[in-house]
């Protein structure tokens, strides 16, 4: 089974927006600083082609975001054949690693 990842993205809130990448990571920066369809669907054009290269559909597991349940979203990762599984609402805290491990430090 192949369980390849895709790089780290943070994004960032400046006025002009870019994207590089340091030490590994991919940083988008952005007006508002969220991670809105547009800033996700660069952030899926640019680390996905490595993931995708092989042809067969991938796995996208993130939260139940109104972003990511988005009609347009749906269509556009169904386009570069990539299956989404939602963590249901209010689960989060509980199964996303991000929000387990890193988020919830710095919140406290």
């Amino acid at each position: 089974m192949d369980v390849s990842k895709v790089a780290p993205c943070i994004i960032t809130k400046v006025t002009k927006e870019t994207i590089e990448k340091v030490n590994g990571v991919y940083i988008l920066k952005s007006p508002k600083a969220w991670c809105t369809q547009d800033v996700i669907k660069k952030w899926i054009d640019i680390t996905f082609p490595l993931v995708l290269r092989c042809g067969r559909k991938r796995l996208l597991i993130w939260d139940s975001a109104s972003t990511h349940r988005a009609l347009a979203m749906k269509e556009f990762l169904r386009g570069r054949k990539i299956d989404q599984v939602m963590i249901p609402s209010g689960m989060t805290a509980y199964l996303q690693s991000l929000d387990l491990a890193i988020n919830k430090p710095f919140k406290d």
